[in-house]
């Protein structure tokens, strides 16, 4: 009877511990399972804020003013600008002279302090930063591109591109700056001086220029004012591509069919936005 009873009670313990072993597997596959959801989740989460935060406004104005003030009278060139422009656009700003788009690129470019308002580059308040840290934002995440080129007489295409990388202390800048002559076309004319280039070549070097330090905006000033018809849609086809890229574009022109290759214009006049239209 002991014996019976004790073998029982020994069938019980396997049982139990068969049981015991089942649910410790099932708890640890459970677990493993659940624990890989809520990391699957998490990164959805991740991946959803990183998303939000790349959408985010590369440039954010708001309620902007700019006042010049002469000694005499006080000059208001922009009046309560408010706009936002996102990572990757194409944007055109046109108005008649004296509008105030060229104060605008300015201080979109650092190159001036609003009056009033605020401006978020890529969500710094400018007001906050002292003129080394703008004139680093201006080397590293802006290009600059002129109606005039601004090329050094005296300097080849070649040392023109690379002075930006220079400044930045770039050891490699003699390459990066052959390599964004060669992806505007100029890299056989990479030893001329600019009087020896044409106005779209000179254009085309200081696009070049812009690039090399691989900017998250390219502010172009009227780019195609001083050439013609066809070495402007050579500078367009340029702007195009980069912007195909994912760079920001954002240029000033008074041509209304330069303005046409952008994707979106906004229209100044006495200082205020009039329309902003996307296309």
């Amino acid at each position: 009877m002991i014996y019976l009873v004790i073998r029982s009670i020994r069938v019980i313990h396997v049982q139990v511990f068969v049981l015991l072993f089942f649910v410790k597997f099932v708890f640890q596959r459970f677990y493993s399972y659940f624990f890989l959801r809520v990391l699957r989740v998490l990164r959805g989460d991740l991946f959803l804020f990183l998303f939000i935060r790349v959408r985010m406004s590369l440039i954010e104005i708001k309620n902007l003013s700019k006042v010049y003030n002469t000694g005499v009278v006080k000059v208001q060139a922009l009046k309560n600008i408010s706009l936002c422009i996102d990572s990757g656009e194409f944007v055109s700003i046109m108005g008649p002279s004296g509008s105030g788009k060229s104060t605008l690129m300015n201080i979109i470019g650092c190159l001036d302090r609003p009056s009033e308002g605020t401006y978020l580059l890529e969500g710094i308040d400018i007001k906050t930063l002292n003129d080394n840290q703008l004139s680093e934002i201006r080397n590293k995440r802006i290009g600059f591109v002129f109606q005039s080129h601004n090329l050094l007489p005296r300097t080849n295409a070649l040392e023109n591109v690379e002075l930006p990388l220079l400044y930045a202390g770039v050891s490699d800048a003699k390459e990066m700056a052959m390599e964004a002559l060669k992806d505007v076309g100029l890299e056989n004319r990479a030893n001329h001086n600019p009087a020896e280039l044409s106005g779209g070549e000179s254009q085309r070097v200081a696009i070049a220029r812009s690039v090399v330090t691989n900017p998250a905006i390219i502010l172009a000033d009227e780019p195609t004012g001083n050439l013609d018809s066809q070495a402007s849609a050579e500078i367009m086809k340029i702007f195009l591509r980069l912007n195909n890229r994912g760079v920001t574009i954002i240029m000033v022109t008074h041509e209304k069919d330069i303005a046409n290759y952008s994707k979106r214009i906004i229209s100044i006049k006495d200082g205020e936005v009039i329309s902003d239209k996307f296309f």
